[in-house]
């Protein structure tokens, strides 16, 4: 009796690491999972990994990204959004193209992206904003040619933020010494996407 059971523990483990081997033949096992890094990713597909070891679902894609490609926008007072009409991705419907502002689909760390582009001996300053208040900026110089300025931010955001673009808050000068820019290339942009 003992030697059938012993017989039979042995055929079922042997068929245990014959599918095992099957998969991971040959292959590094990867961390605590006993399993190839293969075999891992197939199983943990559709999650993601947090500290305690337990797992929860990804979070959705989140993404933008406009210019002023084939459109325009005259520029001629401070604190004024800038408004991509142009847009090339939205995924998660955050970016409203009627108001130039993004607005926070889910909670999580944002990277945002902007530039400038202006004709040239025009100079403008523009800002990243966020709920109202500057955390990045950039200036395209008065120089003769085209010329293009840029900058980019990481945010911690929370569902219902607003991030968006603008002109300089203090005073037309930097909006060109006459105070009326036109943008009109789609240098001109402004992107981000969730992170994590």
């Amino acid at each position: 009796m003992m030697k059938h059971t012993i017989i039979r523990v042995f055929v079922l483990w042997t068929i245990f690491m014959g599918l095992h081997l099957d998969c991971c033949c040959g292959q590094v096992l990867y961390k605590s999972d006993n399993c190839c890094y293969e075999c891992y990713q197939k199983n943990t597909a559709g999650t993601s990994s947090v500290a305690d070891g337990h797992q929860k679902e990804t979070s959705k894609k989140i993404a933008f990204s406009v210019n002023f490609s084939r459109f325009s926008q005259r520029l001629n007072n401070t604190n004024q959004i800038l408004v991509y009409k142009n847009v090339l991705v939205n995924h998660g419907s955050g970016y409203n193209a009627k108001s130039g502002t993004f607005t926070t689909p889910e909670a999580g760390t944002y990277a945002f992206f902007f530039s400038v582009q202006v004709h040239k001996n025009v100079r403008l300053s523009t800002y990243l904003m966020f709920n109202g208040k500057s955390v990045s900026e950039s200036l395209a110089g008065r120089i003769p040619d085209i010329n293009t300025g840029g900058n980019m931010a990481i945010l911690s955001l929370k569902e219902g933020d607003k991030v968006w673009v603008q002109t300089h808050h203090s005073g037309l000068d930097w909006i060109n010494m006459s105070g009326e820019v036109i943008l009109n290339y789609s240098g001109n942009s402004f992107s981000g996407f969730l992170l994590f």
